[in-house]
């Protein structure tokens, strides 16, 4: 059965009209609908003025039988001749034309930019939106009308649909745009999570006192998420991997970490637990999404979200611009920058040894050697470049080097590795922790010795 809702300033129809619409972040589409010559454009042209006066950023959309130009106008050789683009600028105008595409109206609606708020569609056929009906024509079924003319009345009939079409726009004007920015980016698929990601970006530029999107470099984020809040917090802040303002550290949690380095201020913002109940409760749908984005769009930003201090500074090699290390793997050869480079131990072809010495074998568990001793081992280190070795056997230090400066000769560092305790088993558990640089290491009496360099850390199995 067709719906009709009568047209006052006192009435509010947004409910209706978005439920049927199925868009819960603008612009919002009013059809404008009767047959030819009822005054479709009279009546649009009365809008157009009217809600822009208003406030309102108004686009007009109407889909023609009609060629755009005649046959031998200039503009209309150059468009036959095939160009994938053409723009057209005159004293009153720009005017963009490209090919046609489908025509259908969701595709029409995606090229709408993201600072329109209405969408007026003149059209001749019913469309699943709030409709301004004519009165030569009567409503279809589920047509949701808002309002009627007719000729003689068409001034009248305007004053009492703009409060009704300003009734169905978001109330929230900058949190509608910024979501559709969000929602281009994300790909059109709007959903709860991207709704979510949304308000807490803007909730943490509220606390921090900053503009977004920010583009000095600012601002720095944190995502524990990788999913669809994600693209919201990126598009919102204008932060991003590829400057280095982004980064993850994925816990599996709706929140982020915001730093504004100007400040020194760092501040952690939450989603609160049990909102999906919260949702239900207060705004009941047989659609738990349409639910959830309708309870993450009106609740208040405090009962949304929870806001506590944290410690965050960028340390040496987090900073923007160009690296300030880059190194050579010493295993694959391929460049390591920002100080990402780990110990890596590569075998060497062969080293001189002089002294017996027990067995040994080793692995590499990320940064650290652990080597299985028994008995005593007579161990050299030649360090060469910036670099720090410290052996340990259990819980006891036994021998820790520094390098020499850079321009120094390679030193040579001997020691003994016994088991801590006399009592200590037959086989022991030494660890030689290393810092990254360059040094060359060998157990006297190893058939495999190995160089300790800069690696990448592709190979390391933990």
């Amino acid at each position: 059965m067709a719906q009709t809702t009568e047209t006052s300033s006192s009435i509010d129809v947004a409910p209706i009209a978005r439920s049927l619409a199925g868009r819960f972040i603008g612009p919002q589409v009013i059809c404008v609908r009767g047959p030819s010559r009822s005054g479709k454009t009279s009546i649009c042209e009365r809008l157009v003025a009217g809600l822009e006066q208003s406030g309102l950023r108004v686009a007009y959309l109407k889909r023609t039988h009609h060629l755009l130009d005649l046959p031998d106008k200039s503009s209309a050789r150059i468009w036959d001749s095939g160009p994938a683009l053409m723009m057209l600028r005159a004293t009153d105008r720009l005017q963009l034309t490209r090919d046609a595409g489908n025509g259908t109206l969701a595709e029409l609606l995606q090229d709408v930019t993201p600072e329109i708020d209405v969408v007026l569609l003149e059209t001749h056929e019913p469309e699943p939106y709030p409709t301004i009906l004519s009165d030569e024509l009567r409503a279809v079924d589920e047509e949701v009308v808002i309002g009627s003319w007719n000729l003689p009345t068409i001034d009248f009939a305007v004053e009492r649909l703009i409060p009704a079409v300003r009734s169905l726009v978001p109330r929230d004007h900058g949190l509608d745009k910024t979501l559709r920015t969000a929602l281009a980016f994300h790909g059109g698929h709007a959903c709860p999570g991207m709704v979510l990601g949304a308000r807490l970006a803007m909730t943490a530029g509220r606390s921090l006192e900053l503009s977004l999107p920010d583009r000095h470099k600012r601002l720095f984020v944190m995502s524990e998420t990788d999913r669809c809040a994600a693209d919201a917090i990126q598009t919102i802040t204008g932060c991003r991997p590829g400057k280095r303002t982004l980064k993850f550290l994925d816990y599996g949690k709706l929140a982020a970490r915001f730093l504004d380095v100007e400040t020194g201020r760092a501040i952690r913002v939450a989603t609160r637990s049990g909102l999906r109940e919260i949702a239900q409760q207060r705004f009941p749908d047989p659609d738990r999404h349409a639910s959830q984005m309708r309870a993450y769009l009106d609740l208040p930003a405090e009962e949304l979200f929870s806001i506590s201090p944290t410690d965050w500074s960028l340390g040496l090699y987090e900073q923007p611009g160009p690296p300030i290390r880059r190194v050579e793997c010493s295993d694959c050869g391929e460049e390591v920058s920002d100080g990402r480079e780990v110990p890596c131990l590569v075998r060497l072809a062969a080293v001189r040894t002089s002294v017996p010495a027990s067995t040994l074998s080793s692995t590499l568990m990320c940064s650290s050697w652990p080597v299985k001793v028994s008995g005593a081992s007579l161990v050299f280190v030649q360090l060469a470049g910036r670099c720090s070795v410290t052996f340990v056997v259990g819980s006891a230090y036994f021998v820790s080097a520094a390098s020499p400066p850079a321009a120094s000769p390679p030193a040579v560092v001997a020691g003994v590795l016994e088991p801590p305790h006399a009592t200590a088993p037959p086989a022991s558990t030494a660890r030689a922790a290393i810092t990254p640089g360059v040094a060359s290491l060998g157990v006297i009496g190893c058939v495999s010795p190995f160089v300790i360099g800069p690696g990448c850390g592709a190979n390391l199995r933990l």
